[in-house]
């Protein structure tokens, strides 16, 4: 009859290290729920065929900035953010992006602030669209305070 303990060794130490990817993924997210309590915003994420959009405004009165986390497995993360993004007041402004502050255009995981100029006025609610991801329009709308 064949020793076991190897196959049983192996099988404690990928639990542990299994164990350990969880409480770290969880840290991870409680992290990021304390900063959306001090934004005053809830983190919003939406799918988009294989890619996954997480998008937190930072800022107030007429100014909104957006940090986003793009994330995949399957395609190259390609996607000019400054270009395909506009942002939208409640009383319909339209403004452009002035530039993407985080990872360039390449890989599959994408992380950066998406900088905005400030409104004509102060909004009471604001739409963030980006287009072209995956051929889907996303839209992430925020009610300010």
């Amino acid at each position: 009859m064949e020793d076991k303990k190897p196959i049983y060794t192996v099988i404690v130490v990928m639990l542990l290290i299994l164990s350990v990817i969880l409480i770290l993924y969880s840290f991870s997210i409680t992290s990021s729920g304390e900063d959306t309590k001090e934004s005053g915003f809830t983190l919003m994420t939406k799918e988009a065929g294989d890619v996954t959009v997480s998008v937190l405004p930072i800022g107030s009165g007429s100014q909104f900035n957006f940090q986003m986390e793009l994330d995949t497995h399957f395609i190259e993360l390609s996607y000019k953010l400054e270009d395909q993004s506009y942002l939208v007041s409640d009383v319909g402004e339209v403004i452009k992006p002035l530039r993407w502050e985080g990872d360039p255009p390449v890989g599959h995981h994408r992380k950066g602030v998406l900088i905005f100029p400030a409104f004509n006025s102060t909004p009471k609610g604001v739409t963030l669209y980006i287009e072209g991801v995956e051929g889907n329009k996303l839209e992430f709308s925020f009610t300010t305070s």
